[in-house]
């Protein structure tokens, strides 16, 4: 652009200086303005391009970086589910007492921190 606008400025000071025509002068700053727009248009696709090649690859990033979490989701949830099958086949295989009946000599030894089961060592 700054060519077109130095080849505009020529024309206009050969035509102060009476060197070139009204006409030639109009030709040159059309020619010199054509010549500047299509260096601006061909410069503004590599922009364009650029950014869009950019963009593609922060896309693909972000993509992958979805489908990373989605497995890793995937994993955890069946890594709990394995957890929570293994839980519920071992209370099968034993189930676990509600009540604990000790003796005396048991109760110094014996702690019991749930809730939901009851005993009588005291």
């Amino acid at each position: 652009m700054l060519v077109a606008m130095t080849k505009s400025e020529d024309s206009l000071i050969d035509l102060i200086q009476k060197k070139q025509s009204w006409g030639a002068h109009g030709r040159r700053v059309r020619d010199a303005t054509i010549a500047g727009t299509a260096e601006l248009q061909a410069e503004s696709q590599r922009i364009v391009a650029g950014l869009q090649q950019s963009h593609e690859a922060e896309l693909a990033q972000r993509q992958a970086a979805a489908q990373a979490a989605s497995a890793a989701l995937a994993q955890y949830s069946q890594t709990q589910q394995i957890i929570a099958n293994m839980n519920q086949s071992s209370n099968a295989v034993m189930p676990l007492p509600q009540h604990i009946h000790c003796t005396h000599q048991q109760h110094d030894l014996f702690y019991l921190n749930s809730p939901t089961w009851t005993t009588d060592c005291y």
